[in-house]
């Protein structure tokens, strides 16, 4: 029974009424008067009780929301979210000590300590959400050591490659008598990077795309097309759909207040099953764990391990270790847990699918909206795949793509996938000219600072030049894409191996031509479109 049900029960509907006008009586009272006294008042949106003032046309419209706030308050403000204030910063010189290296930073934290993450077991956990700086560098220092090696790096390119291929394979399958395929573009590029990611993890292959495949020539009632029949698929839907619907969770238990979640009749069905989707996943990737460990204890020791995350966590600190990359510090010499190395892979997948995957969906827009960028692009890919000749992919040919790289560069500074980045300060410290006391809550508006006029000419414009002729300031460019600092992305180098195999291998083979020309975005941490409608077919130029 929900705690409202029972007050009725014990007291009566006029009493429970009464207690909780009451009770917001004195709630709006308080919150208005820390409002009003709060230290180093900051212009902006005036705050409600309970929902803050970001809402306003809702999630999917708060990059637009906060661009809008940002020119109207300056590059920097406050907005609530719910009781919370948080400062948001526009400006490279507010946040220089935010990216600092050192490990002694006040801004190794991102957030603080959220109780209502104890409840999906991921507090304390992995990096992203981790407010414990101990075990945040621990777990860090064994994500960094895998995917920055060489051996990772090579291994990737290679499978990344194979990926392609693949994907590709079942476009043509899937196409008319004329060679088109119309299909969603966002849908692909998901299944594509769960594919990719959850491999170079684990080594275990989820084919999302041989299930996704199936499920829609299923639902176009195509039954005459090649059909993939491999038994692998039959949890891959359910694996790829279970970590979109943890990343939901996880900003469904920092938002619902833990009373409102455990109490409310409908909320708390919606708890209910997020928490059931976590037990489901974790204890899938425990399996994964489990399984690797006895491949790898029972594979002689004259012979090579594979390379992947997996591998090198289950291996680090012990004399089967595979990572050419040796630390030798006090402070990362104990092997991991299972409990350890089921944080990390699972945020790995969360950080490695969504971001990756929408980035591609903007790149495809982009080049379908500026064809003279598209026939420059496809010069350099012609002259790069005539130089490659009969080799494969790798990750030094991959260096010549330069001007691939610069579209990248500028599709992600346009619309970036993550918007914002946050820091929770360990101590006090100066901020645009102001001393915040410790445990400050800022966020850094990335998509302000990539199209703010200061530092931008035309910042509006989509112009890949920008990062060859050197018009762009180099204290920026390493911001723009990843962040910087201790906290800039460990998966960045991953990221740039998938995109620019993707761009290179499909570009160089297909044309991507826009159905709906104004796709709708959604922002739910990330930001992508909802849709991406296009057609495929044979490259004509």
């Amino acid at each position: 029974m929900g705690l409202i049900s029972f007050l009725i029960t014990s007291i009566g509907i006029h009493d429970v009424i009464l207690i909780l006008s009451t009770s917001l009586i004195v709630y709006t009272c308080y919150f208005y008067y820390s409002y009003y006294t709060r230290e180093n008042p900051l212009p902006g949106p005036l705050p409600s009780p309970f929902i803050g003032n970001i809402l306003d046309k809702g999630f999917d419209d708060f990059v637009e929301y906060t661009e809008r706030m940002r020119k109207k308050y300056g590059d920097m403000f406050e907005i609530y979210f719910g009781p919370a204030r948080f400062i948001m910063l526009s400006k490279y010189e507010y946040m220089t000590n935010m990216f600092d290296y050192s490990l002694n930073s006040k801004y190794m934290r991102r957030l603080p300590y959220i109780p209502a993450l104890n409840d999906l077991d991921i507090s304390g956990k992995g990096i992203a959400f981790n407010h414990d700086i101990r075990i945040w560098k621990y777990n860090r220092h064994f994500i960094s050591r895998a995917l920055l090696t060489p051996s990772f790096s090579n291994y990737a390119v290679t499978w990344i490659h194979n990926l392609v291929e693949e994907m590709m394979e079942f476009w043509k399958d899937a196409s008319d008598d004329n060679g088109c395929y119309e299909a969603n573009l966002v849908d692909w590029s998901f299944r594509f990077t769960t594919d990719a990611i959850t491999y170079l993890t684990t080594g275990k292959r989820i084919h999302s795309m041989q299930a996704y495949y199936n499920e829609s020539l299923a639902s176009q009632n195509k039954e005459s097309k090649k059909l993939y029949n491999n038994n692998n698929t039959k949890d891959a839907t359910k694996f790829f759909e279970s970590i979109q619907f943890l990343s939901v969770g996880v900003y469904f238990f920092i938002i619902v207040p833990t009373w409102i979640r455990r109490h409310f009749p409908f909320i708390r069905n919606e708890d209910k099953k997020h928490i059931e989707n976590r037990d489901w996943l974790f204890n899938h990737i425990d399996e994964i764990i489990k399984k690797r460990k006895k491949e790898i204890e029972f594979t002689p020791r004259d012979q090579p391990l594979r390379f992947d995350m997996l591998t090198s966590m289950i291996t680090a600190n012990t004399d089967r270790d595979i990572c050419e990359i040796k630390f030798s510090d006090e402070e990362h010499t104990k092997p991991m847990t299972d409990e350890e190395i089921r944080g990390v892979l699972w945020e790995t997948c969360f950080g490695g699918i969504d971001t990756t995957a929408y980035l591609f969906t903007f790149i495809a827009y982009y080049l379908a909206e500026y064809p003279y960028i598209l026939k420059r692009l496809r010069n350099e890919l012609d002259q790069f795949f005539k130089n490659l000749g009969d080799h494969r992919l790798d990750i030094e040919s991959l260096s010549n793509l330069v001007y691939t790289e610069a579209i990248i560069k500028e599709v992600f500074r346009l619309v970036t996938p993550a918007p914002y980045t946050a820091r929770n300060s360990t101590a006090e410290d100066i901020v645009g000219g102001h001393l915040w006391p410790e445990g400050t809550q800022y966020i850094i508006n990335l998509d302000g600072i990539n199209r703010n006029e200061e530092y931008w000419d035309e910042p509006e414009k989509f112009d890949p030049d920008r990062w060859i002729n050197g018009t762009v300031s180099e204290k920026l460019m390493p911001y723009v894409v990843f962040g910087a600092g201790r906290r800039v992305c460990p998966g960045r180098k991953l990221s740039f191996i998938e995109l620019k195999s993707m761009i290179a291998l499909i570009y160089h083979k297909v044309d991507i031509e826009l159905v709906d020309k104004n796709p709708k975005f959604k922002f739910m941490l990330i930001r992508g479109y909802r849709d991406l409608n296009v057609r495929i077919k044979p490259r004509q130029v």
